[in-house]
């Protein structure tokens, strides 16, 4: 009986650590992934999860690359779209699912080979920035990447970097997109792995114990 309980007890606690790790890795992510330089295109931002099951997404808003322009959002039930400069937004509404889609019209600058789409998603009194850039190596960011997209028949880089300002205009004011966010999961991926770890050999630990005791 005893063993039992500490067998539901695991599978408990495992499918919190599980719950944990597919929020610290569920990301916004843009479609296409790929497209020609200058052309123009319907992104949908895919958001893959509000910020907490109890707190759904109230707003999103965009800041397309630069050299973009005309970026013009389509509409979204429950939601206000609106576009303002050179951010495209989705306020007023409250979407407590996974996946829900926003999506807008944009055309494409001329490079370079990898635009980022620097998004604000809030969640009432919450906010994530999914802001940060590529590694080094060209590798997605490990903390809250910018959703992007990757431009076939790009050209080179701009020789100036122009740093991108998103400010929300909701209740929430936000900081430059480009300081270090707050709300990093930084230290989340490493610990839940470690406690997915755990769980698995004390898993193994108990189902090897009870093999013992059936062939006894």
């Amino acid at each position: 009986m005893r063993g039992g309980c500490r067998v539901v007890g695991l599978a408990t606690f495992t499918l919190i650590v599980w719950s944990a790790t597919g929020a610290a890795f569920a990301h916004i992510e843009a479609s296409p992934s790929e497209a020609t330089a200058g052309s123009r295109i319907t992104v949908t931002f895919t958001v893959e999860h509000p910020c907490s099951s109890s707190q759904p997404t109230t707003a999103i808003e965009v800041a397309p690359p630069t050299g973009s322009s005309a970026a013009a959002p389509l509409e979204k039930p429950g939601f206000v779209a609106s576009a303002e400069g050179d951010r495209v937004r989705w306020t007023g509404g409250a979407a407590g699912a996974h996946d829900e889609r926003f999506a807008f019209d944009v055309t494409l600058p001329s490079g370079p080979e990898v635009v980022l789409f620097k998004t604000i998603q809030t969640c009432g009194d919450t906010v994530v920035r999914w802001i940060n850039e590529p590694n080094a190596d060209g590798s997605e960011a490990n903390d809250d990447p910018a959703p992007s997209i990757r431009l076939t028949g790009a050209g080179p880089a701009p020789t100036v970097a122009e740093t991108t300002t998103l400010v929300l205009t909701t209740s929430t004011s936000v900081a430059a997109l480009d300081d270090d966010s707050e709300d990093s999961s930084g230290p989340v991926v490493p610990i839940v792995l470690a406690l997915a770890v755990v769980v698995l050999a004390a898993w193994a630990s108990l189902a090897f114990r009870g093999g013992r005791s059936r062939g006894a």
